[in-house]
């Protein structure tokens, strides 16, 4: 079946409103708050009448043999990529109908850590997890998930309020990036600082990039050109 690119794009612009809800200098740094991201996304898309998930991937075996999952992601200067690494990785995701002249739905990731601002297929999510299915974990937003009785995160007793939970380990995210991108300006005057950047920095990435998001560039019209008489 051919993808239909409208729907795709409609579903991605309805994504970048959802993001708006989160500070953005959060997500774009290296962090361990990934639950809270797919938390609050998952309520504004329920907002909107979309059946969300969570998505989660985990026990993968590193090198060092110790479990979890990682990533490549560029970095801001453009200069390579760096492996982040988590003793796991959770997002949100909608059930949607993606293809043309068909109700046939996949399953769409928004994972504003590695891929920014555009939604992700599912399979290309797994993929750059290196998350094979028996490393994988999907349920209903608010279901159990691993021992997780509303499905919130895997790390042990979930919080009583989980939306305010989210917002606050998100907002800590940003006041400690806003700190770090302060200093980082004193310590072109002052470099004795550099030490105690060294010791909180966080790496800033960039996204990795959608093929969904891709496919709707590719996809979009040619705009007419109107000639004007001289």
């Amino acid at each position: 079946m051919e993808l239909d690119f409208k729907k795709i794009e409609k579903y991605n612009q309805a994504y970048k409103k959802w993001l708006k809800t989160v500070p953005e200098q959060a997500y774009e740094y290296d962090n361990e708050v990934c639950c809270c991201f797919a938390h609050l996304l998952s309520n504004e898309a329920e907002k909107n009448g979309y059946q969300t998930y969570k998505v989660c991937a985990l026990l993968s075996e590193r090198e060092n043999k110790q479990k979890g999952v990682s990533a490549f992601l560029p970095k801001a200067d453009g200069s390579g990529f760096n492996e982040v690494k988590w003793d796991y990785h959770m997002a949100f995701a909608i059930e949607v109908p993606v293809y043309k002249d068909s109700q046939k739905t996949e399953i769409l990731v928004g994972d504003p850590i590695l891929f920014g601002k555009n939604l992700v297929s599912l399979n290309q999510w797994k993929k750059t997890l290196a998350c094979p299915d028996y490393a994988f974990l999907m349920a209903r937003k608010g279901m159990s998930l691993q021992g997780s009785p509303r499905g919130y995160w895997l790390s042990g007793e979930e919080p009583a309020d989980l939306d305010a939970h989210a917002k606050e380990q998100i907002a800590l995210v940003a006041e400690d990036v806003q700190k770090q991108n302060i200093l980082q300006e004193k310590i072109k005057s002052n470099p004795a600082l550099q030490k105690k950047l060294n010791y909180r920095q966080r790496e800033h990435y960039r996204p990795l990039v959608s093929l969904l998001a891709k496919g709707v560039e590719k996809n979009k019209p040619i705009p007419k050109i109107t000639r004007v008489r001289e």
